[in-house]
């Protein structure tokens, strides 16, 4: 396997993995954005833009041949939202963005997520040691991620990684999503 840049072409298949790795929230806010368009087409066009934190630009895949096996979106978080731009937001994302409100200035892994086919095979610490790279180019002190209390297995890689649970937020319940789960805000100082 190899790791590379995301290109545009990319898109569809990044869209498809984000919204795996987000428990279905990105379809859902897709949908609400545009009821009267594909959701996923309006995901693959936020993936293809140039800038924004979806962008592909801000991707790396891990790619076996002509499959992508792993998707890391990550960034460094510059600013926080204001009260004003979450309220603005689908009351879904709230919990999130409180969250990620508290990762200024760290690297912020948006996005990690492995194909179904490829599990158990060492490409999320793969994925985790290049964003440590990514964040140390970038003179960040700490690698930040948020997950679901649900996702035991991705909370256990990520602590074996050196990630700890500084904060969390009840989950706000959603068509289709799991009822009384919470996000988990973790960090891992580089």
């Amino acid at each position: 396997m190899q790791m590379r840049a995301a290109e545009i072409s990319d898109a569809k298949e990044i869209a498809y993995l984000a919204n795996l790795a987000a428990a279905g929230i990105p379809y859902f806010c897709w949908k609400l954005s545009n009821p009267t368009l594909d959701p996923w087409s309006i995901g693959v066009e936020i993936v293809r833009r140039d800038v924004g934190d979806y962008s592909y630009k801000n991707c790396l895949l891990l790619v076996d041949g002509n499959n992508v096996a792993a998707l890391l979106n990550s960034f460094r978080l510059t600013k926080a939202d204001t009260l004003a731009d979450i309220e603005a937001l689908p009351p879904v994302l709230h919990p999130l963005v409180r969250l990620e409100n508290r990762t200024v200035g760290n690297w912020y892994i948006n996005t990690l997520a492995t194909s179904e086919k490829f599990r158990k095979q060492g490409c999320a610490a793969k994925m985790l040691g290049q964003a440590d790279e990514l964040a140390k180019l970038a003179g960040a002190k700490k690698n930040s991620l948020l997950v679901r209390s649900g996702n035991a297995g991705a909370r256990k890689l990520y602590e074996k990684f050196g990630f700890n649970s500084v904060a969390e937020e009840k989950a706000v319940p959603f068509e289709g999503s799991l009822v009384g789960e919470y996000w988990i805000l973790m960090e891992k100082t580089l």
